[in-house]
């Protein structure tokens, strides 16, 4: 047999083959496309296409003729042909028909993989993580044994907060645009979008405050505590989220001022509204805008992967000079605090897997993967530094980019669930220390102003100690308790930002998920999925 022939055409689409012999037990994806020899026609079945006849096989070729020798394997575009010892023709096809075919004895040869034109080539593991790591390690050791080298270190995590600074605002507003023309001729699809992630946020922010309230009242960590000041308040300090001002800030008169001073909020409201100019004028007029927003998303994700290769050198710095400033006598005065907010958030975390594992994903498998950005957002404390590196983490995770630049700037600004457990934990553990007994109205008090002005503190100057202070005086403590715990309030900002991290990427996994079709693959150009391998 000199081939395959074929009478008709052949139309392109995966199969998948359920065999039901003993000598056809190896599962065949959906994602490939096969032919195989070895059981009955009778053994084998096909999902997605009638069962083919006794002397026929179903077979998915690509729209390029090819030939496959037994020599090697052969490349025709972006398709590779695992091949059989003999020769074997695919020709040029367009429509579905079964193939007749002659082929060799079973046995001599079993299958022939040709893998979706989509796929990425396999990338080999980062071992960047480790890499944080052991600079987060060496900087915790240099900054309690040599802390007068270690203080003088801060210069260098400086350099490396504000590089990262510097490509936020270019790359968000570049991936929400983007984002937002994508989806935008599907306004039905955009709204679906936004109120599956709102409703996570919220279902997200209510669970943190409950596990607070829970673990405050097993281990009541307030009780005896010693209510001397740790730690100065922030000059000026906002006792309360001023909402009408809130509000008015996100409308930027002058977006060019708003991106200057690095306002995230008015910068995504802007982006928002131009993606969506863009999809509403058309496809040929958008082209050249579109063209140069991918072209800036592209070099926005190179350059964040030349400023991320030298984070083990900042963290080890920005730990070396925290703990050297710091030390432990000031962990040691609130242990029990921060032992049990960090208890929260495994809490938090171990909960976000079992929301992934509902929902059919490798809970230990997405941690991996976002373990750069999640170790970023511990040493900086930042998530604004995070931003740039959690979304081409996501992208490379095949996530679409429609998807990531809607939900992440967002989450990133309302869903803060590390945060929104720290402010319920040292709300009630304040209130324990000035002996104020805690009803249920009380507690309900809490529940409602933690929800309420936690997605109100992202546009807010030191956000976290107004959203404390916020809920502090709804309940009756004075201001001033925000001292007390001021001194270790960097050593949890750690364990919080991170959380927040890993919680906005459960939210965007649950909204691929949830928010409809056409958001399985991901949609980046082939000029930026390149740009963020390298990342």
């Amino acid at each position: 047999m000199a081939g395959i022939q074929h009478e008709g055409p052949v139309r392109v689409r995966p199969i998948e083959l359920r065999h039901q012999d003993r000598r056809c037990r190896q599962p065949l994806s959906t994602s490939a496309c096969r032919v195989t020899r070895g059981c009955s026609p009778r053994a084998c079945r096909s999902r997605s296409a009638p069962r083919p006849a006794s002397d026929t096989v179903q077979t998915t070729v690509p729209g390029n003729c090819a030939t496959v020798s037994a020599e090697g394997l052969p490349h025709t575009g972006d398709t590779h042909i695992s091949a059989p010892p003999p020769p074997l023709s695919l020709c040029d096809v367009d429509a579905t028909t079964p193939q007749r075919s002659t082929l060799p004895p079973k046995r001599q040869w079993r299958h022939i993989v040709i893998p979706p034109s989509h796929a990425m080539p396999v990338q080999r593991r980062s071992t960047r993580p480790l890499q944080m790591l052991a600079g987060l390690l060496l900087g915790l050791l240099v900054g309690l044994e040599w802390p007068s080298l270690g203080s003088t270190l801060q210069p260098i995590g400086t350099a490396f907060i504000q590089a990262i600074q510097m490509i936020v605002i270019p790359l968000i507003f570049s991936a929400v645009t983007l984002g937002v023309f994508r989806m935008g001729e599907n306004a039905r699809q955009l709204g679906r979008v936004a109120v599956v992630a709102f409703v996570w946020f919220y279902v997200a922010t209510l669970f943190a405050v409950l596990v607070a309230l829970g673990l405050n009242g097993i281990f009541h960590p307030g009780t005896g505590a010693n209510l001397a000041a740790t730690g100065k308040l922030p000059a000026n300090l906002m006792l309360s989220v001023d909402w009408t001002k809130y509000l008015l800030d996100l409308i930027p008169t002058n977006i060019v001022a708003a991106m200057a001073a690095q306002r995230v909020l008015p910068t995504l409201v802007f982006a928002v509204l131009f993606g969506l100019g863009l999809s509403r004028i058309g496809e040929t007029t958008a082209r050249p805008i579109i063209m140069l927003f991918e072209a800036v998303m592209a070099t926005m994700f190179r350059v964040t992967g030349w400023i991320v290769a030298l984070a083990p050198l900042a963290i080890f710095a920005i730990m070396a000079w925290l703990f050297a400033t710091q030390g432990l006598a000031t962990i040691a005065a609130l242990a029990r605090l921060i032992g049990l907010m960090y208890l929260g958030l495994i809490i938090m975390v171990l909960c976000f897997w079992v929301v992934l594992l509902l929902f059919r994903e490798n809970p230990i498998a997405i941690t991996r993967r976002v373990m750069e950005p999640v170790l970023l957002a511990f040493t900086t404390r930042s998530s604004e530094v995070t931003l740039p590196v959690h979304m081409e983490t996501l992208e490379r995770m095949g996530v679409p980019n429609k998807v990531v630049a809607i939900v992440l700037p967002l989450g990133y600004s309302f869903n803060l669930d590390g945060s929104t457990l720290y402010i319920a934990l040292a709300v009630t553990f304040l209130a324990e220390a000035y002996h104020l007994q805690l009803t249920w109205s009380a507690e309900l008090t809490i529940i409602v102003t933690a929800m309420i002005a936690s997605k109100g503190i992202a546009n807010v100057p030191s956000g976290g100690l107004v959203a404390l202070a916020t809920v502090l005086t709804a309940i009756g403590l004075p201001v001033e308790a925000v001292a007390v715990i001021a001194g270790v309030d960097a050593f949890m900002d750690m364990g919080r930002t991170a959380v927040n991290v890993f919680g906005n990427t459960v939210a965007v996994k649950l909204v691929q998920k949830l928010g409809g079709s056409g958001l399985t693959e991901s949609d980046l150009p082939e000029a930026v999925v390149a740009a963020a391998q390298t990342v």
